[in-house]
């Protein structure tokens, strides 16, 4: 059985203090059964592939150190990289599948190639995580943040990280960050059931036994999930930041509700629908908790956190996203002490910032790369002279 080798990134801080770190998962796409996740058809659409699977390096937005008001600069950063379109929790392989559609897109060299589809997700996150505990086991601050499917790699992993580190028993300041991902999918196939066809309900995977059970639970919703995370940790607190209109959100409800037939999906589900089904969503867990942060941004942008200017999109209010992070990292309720009440925030944009997820990737000297070798998704572990990359 091949073992893996997986690198993840890390900014340790320069002043050599470990007592904040933030583990940040990457986003790029993400596909939702054997049709959409399989190498032909992902092939076969080339630079409209559903998901990334070519992990990458970022040095922009809150793990960038040369940005002056970055309020993560002087932070150890962890950045877990993403190429498994499974939202960092997958632990299965998929049998080699074409369904036909792959012929109709025009790149004959992708048929035929009998190329199973490896799900590590969570091998790949567990290995980073494993690595990060062992550099910086005793922080005073711990965020947990990710930004569109590692949005979803946040919410899901923050009471194993939580668990981890021992920040109930340590007093670590434990908060969630999640960015441009929510989880609206369509009733007949709500998150748990994916997170489940990726095979990322296993107990003693990504969540304890207890949240596992839930996310087995026939008919769990996206809310019965997260809430479940939120009960976990009752003294974390979340922030969401998200736009009402997110293009990207809408076009993987799109892929969920018609499948991969619908391809390219021209009629996306609307913007007032969106923000109507994430605001029933965000609106639930801040009447489960008042540890709950929303921050909501006009227009259909995806992606705020990797943005080179992600601190300058200011509220309706008249509040700036950075002073908002800032309030909500310093405060231990859910308004800071300025008395800048920051739950439920509205926001627009003033300025439209660089394109997300724009980067500069900065000199060795800057950041460490880390690799780790990480067992198969049977849970083999590593053999030497047989490592390959997790893509």
């Amino acid at each position: 059985m091949a073992a893996y080798l997986y690198i993840q990134e890390v900014f340790p801080n320069t002043n050599h203090d470990k007592s904040k770190l933030l583990i940040f998962f990457q986003g790029g796409g993400g596909c939702t059964d054997n049709k959409s996740c399989a190498f032909g058809l992902e092939c076969s659409l080339a630079e409209n592939a559903l998901f990334t699977t070519v992990a990458t390096v970022r040095g922009a937005g809150v793990i960038d150190r040369f940005m002056l008001d970055n309020m993560f600069k002087e932070w150890n950063v962890v950045f877990v990289p993403y190429c498994t379109g499974d939202v960092h929790v997958g632990n299965r392989v998929l049998p080699a599948f074409e369904s036909g559609l792959e012929q109709q897109l025009g790149n004959p060299q992708c048929l035929g190639k009998d190329f199973p589809m490896y799900m590590n997700g969570y091998n790949n996150s567990k290995s980073a995580l494993d690595w990060a505990l062992k550099n910086f086991p005793d922080v005073d601050n711990l965020v947990v943040g990710g930004a569109s499917a590692g949005s979803l790699g946040a919410q899901f992993f923050s009471a194993r990280i939580a668990d981890m580190w021992d920040v109930d028993a340590k007093g670590t300041q434990f908060s969630v960050m999640a960015d441009s991902y929510v989880g609206v999918l369509p009733a007949k196939h709500p998150v748990p059931e994916l997170v489940d066809y990726f095979g990322g309900c296993k107990s003693g995977l990504v969540f304890p036994s207890d949240i596992a059970a839930v996310c087995n639970t026939e008919n769990a919703t996206t809310i019965d999930l997260v809430e479940a995370l939120i009960d976990d940790k009752p003294e974390a607190k979340w922030l969401f930041i998200n736009s009402k209109g997110d293009t990207v959100q809408r076009y993987y409800y799109t892929l969920v509700d018609e499948g991969i037939e619908g391809y390219p999906f021209p009629n996306l589900m609307s913007e007032d629908d969106l923000y109507r089904n994430m605001s029933v969503i965000l609106d639930a867990y801040q009447a489960k908790s008042p540890r709950i942060t929303t921050f909501y941004v006009e227009g259909d942008h995806h992606v705020f956190l990797m943005d080179k200017n992600f601190t300058s999109y200011r509220s309706d209010e008249g509040l700036l996203l950075g002073d908002v992070i800032n309030e909500w990292l310093a405060s231990n309720s859910s308004s800071n002490h300025a008395g800048i009440t920051i739950t439920n925030t509205r926001a627009t944009i003033e300025a439209a910032p660089s394109t997300p997820g724009s980067s500069t990737i900065r000199s060795e000297s800057e950041r460490t790369m880390t690799s780790t070798s990480t067992p198969d998704s049977t849970g083999t572990p590593p053999k030497s002279g047989s490592l390959t990359v997790t893509c």
